[in-house]
C-alpha cells in the first residue's frame, strides 16, 4: 500500500494581489457596460435582462477580486474590505438583495478587523442593517455583540454597552431568551461600571426575573438578585431594598433561603448598626464561598465607606 506524500502549499502573494487587482479591472469594465445599458453581443435579451445579467457578472468578479486580494495578505487587506463593501452596495441598493449584501459587508468587517476595529465596526453595522431589513434578528445581534466587543478592545465602554443593549432586544426578538440575557448582562456590567448604578441594578433585575420563569435557568436568579439589590443599597434607602427582595421572593421563593440573601441581610444589618467588623467579615466569607467580581467588590468599597462615616460621625 502507498503511503501519501503530504506537500506544503506555499501562497505567491503578489500572484494574488495582481489577480485581484486584475478582477477588479474587469469589474470596472462590466460597471461601465452596465451603467450606458449596452446589450451583450452573444446574447439577444432585453436591455433590462441585460443590465441585470452585467449586474451580477459585476458582483461575482468584485467578490472573486476581494477574495483574492484577502489571500494576498496584511498589504492588500484594506484593498480586499473596500472590494467586499462595493460587492455589498451592488447586491444590497441595485439588486434588492439585503441578505447577500449583509454577508458581504460582514466579510468586509472581519478583514478590516485585523486593520483596525473601528473600519470593521462601520461595516458591521452595514451589515446589522441588512439583517434586520431581513428580519435575521439573531445575525444581526451576534453582530453587534462583535461590535460591543470591539469598543472594548478600544476602552470605549459606554458605546460597547449600547451594542449590547441592543443585541439583547436583538436576540429577544428573534427568540433566543438565554442570548438575550447574556448579553443583557454584559451591559449590566459595563452600566455599573461606567457609574450608571440604579440602570445596572434594573438590568440585573430584569435578568434576574427572566432566569426565575424558566425551569432550566432558575438556579442562576440569586446570583443576578444579589448583583441587583447590591447595587441598590449605594444608591437607596433600605425600604426600597426590602421592597426589592420581597420581589425576588414571591418570583422564587427559594430566594428566601439562599446564602446570596443570608449574605445582603448580613451587610445591611452591619450598616444599619454601623458594625464595621461584621461587615468586613461578612464581605470575607461570602467571597470564600463566591468569588466577588470587580463591579461587586467596587460597590461594597463603596457601602463600606458608608460604614466608615457613620462609625466617624458617631451614629449607632
Amino acid at each position: 500500500m502507498k503511503r501519501t506524500t503530504l506537500k506544503a502549499v506555499t501562497i505567491d502573494k503578489k500572484e494574488w494581489k495582481a489577480k485581484g487587482k486584475q478582477l477588479l479591472q474587469q469589474a470596472e469594465k462590466t460597471s461601465k457596460r452596465t451603467t450606458h445599458n449596452e446589450r451583450h453581443e452573444d446574447i439577444r435579451f432585453d436591455t433590462q435582462q441585460a443590465t441585470q445579467l452585467s449586474l451580477l457578472s459585476e458582483i461575482k468578479l468584485t467578490i472573486q477580486a476581494a477574495d483574492s486580494l484577502r489571500v494576498a495578505g496584511e498589504e492588500c487587506w484594506y484593498d480586499s474590505s473596500k472590494a467586499y463593501t462595493r460587492a455589498a452596495a451592488l447586491s444590497g441598493d441595485a439588486k434588492h438583495d439585503s441578505e447577500m449584501a449583509a454577508a458581504l459587508y460582514k466579510e468586509a468587517g472581519i478583514v478590516a478587523e485585523k486593520l483596525d476595529v473601528s473600519f470593521a465596526n462601520d461595516y458591521y453595522k452595514q451589515a446589522v442593517s441588512h439583517h434586520c431589513n431581513s428580519l435575521e434578528f439573531k445575525a444581526a445581534a451576534m453582530l453587534l455583540e462583535r461590535m460591543a466587543n470591539n469598543f472594548i478592545k478600544k476602552d470605549e465602554l459606554v458605546a460597547s454597552l449600547e451594542e449590547f443593549q441592543r443585541a439583547s432586544k436583538l436576540y429577544s426578538a428573534a427568540g433566543d431568551v438565554d442570548d438575550a440575557d447574556r448579553t443583557l448582562e454584559r451591559a449590566a456590567y459595563l452600566l455599573g461600571r461606567t457609574g450608571n448604578i440604579i440602570a445596572s441594578s434594573n438590568s440585573y433585575k430584569s435578568i434576574a426575573m427572566s432566569q426565575a420563569r424558566r425551569n432550566t435557568t432558575i438556579f442562576n436568579t440569586p446570583r443576578f438578585a444579589m448583583r441587583s439589590i447590591i447595587l441598590l443599597c449605594l444608591e437607596k434607602d433600605f425600604s426600597e431594598v426590602q421592597d426589592l427582595i420581597d420581589n425576588f421572593c414571591e418570583e422564587d421563593c427559594r430566594f428566601e433561603e439562599s446564602r446570596e440573601l443570608a449574605f445582603i441581610y448580613d451587610l445591611m444589618q452591619s450598616i444599619s448598626c454601623s458594625d464595621l467588623d461584621k461587615f468586613a467579615d461578612s464581605v470575607y466569607s461570602f467571597n470564600e464561598i463566591v468569588e466577588l467580581d470587580d463591579l461587586m467588590l467596587e460597590t461594597l468599597e463603596g457601602l463600606m465607606t458608608i460604614v466608615e462615616q457613620q462609625v466617624d460621625k458617631g451614629e449607632p
